[in-house]
């Protein structure tokens, strides 16, 4: 039987945490941007999941919003595709969200998915100064974003592979009792069969003896 696991049932170990810590770090230094962040969605809250070390980053891990929050990652989920603002001072749709109040007025984000296709949340780096970012930045961003991916799928197929083995364990202590049973049926009906047999034995030496009387009184 399949065992189907929801990705969103992922524990993320401390070591992924680690490698992804890595990741916006790599990020902020590359790009020479202030800020660099792995943001989960678990409705309705949207929560800060890694942030860059970097001491100009106003954003910490474990930071929440609640969702709607006009943010720029929510527009990143919302398109399940790349979202670039070079300059939000400069855009009617973005002059005036949030993270302006932050001092960060650039943004480039990725969405992160599940294997399932479904949202995990974002990958994102944000700038306190007018950025288009490159192609080669863009290119950067994306395959971080790849390999983010990556280890979320490796970490599913791992619980699936632990449910599946867990489920066969039950299995197979199931079908053990049910061996066990059957094995204890069958001594039961064998001890039975030795037991009609002496009896049946038993009955027509009976029968014989009665015979035998007959013929005496006869």
């Amino acid at each position: 039987m399949e065992i189907i696991v929801s990705p969103k049932e992922i524990p993320i170990p401390q070591e992924i945490r680690n490698k992804w810590q890595s990741i916006v770090n790599i990020l902020t230094r590359v790009m020479n941007v202030p800020v660099a962040l792995i943001m989960r969605v678990e409705f309705p809250s949207f929560t800060v999941f890694q942030s860059a070390d970097s001491h100009e980053n106003p954003f910490k891990a474990g930071q929440e919003f609640k969702l709607p929050a006009g943010v720029y990652c929510e527009k990143t989920m919302a398109r399940k595709d790349k979202l670039l603002i070079p300059n939000a001072l400069k855009d009617p749709e973005w002059d005036k969200n949030p993270s302006i109040a932050a001092g960060m007025i650039s943004y480039l984000g990725f969405p992160i998915f599940y294997p399932d296709k479904d949202i995990f949340g974002t990958l994102c780096v944000l700038d306190n100064k007018e950025n288009a970012y490159s192609k080669d930045f863009e290119g950067v961003v994306s395959q971080f974003k790849d390999i983010i991916e990556s280890h979320l799928t490796l970490l599913w197929q791992k619980l699936t592979l632990e449910n599946m083995l867990a489920q066969q364990r039950i299995n197979e202590k199931q079908l053990q009792e049910k061996i066990e049973t059957i094995e204890g049926i069958n001594k039961i009906c064998v001890h039975r069969e030795i037991e009609i047999i002496e009896l049946t034995k038993k009955i027509t030496k009976l029968e014989e003896e009665l015979k035998q009387a007959r013929r005496d009184i006869e």
